[in-house]
């Protein structure tokens, strides 16, 4: 799972960066990479991140 979270955290960095380069010099797609990188920030990387945060710290309690 820790895997994922920095998979899905890297991809969703690059993206929301493209993203603003390109709105930057005004290219097109920016708003499609926008979108995408938010979503992918919002919907994949927080929920996995803190289900992953939440897990290592129960593992941690139990012992």
């Amino acid at each position: 799972m820790r895997i994922w979270v920095y998979v899905l955290g890297t991809i969703a960095v690059v993206t929301l960066s493209l993203s603003v380069l390109f709105k930057l010099l005004h290219y097109p797609g920016a708003n499609v990479l926008l979108m995408l990188g938010m979503s992918t920030f919002s919907l994949g990387f927080t929920p996995l991140a803190a289900r992953y945060l939440y897990l290592k710290r129960r593992k941690n309690s139990d012992v």
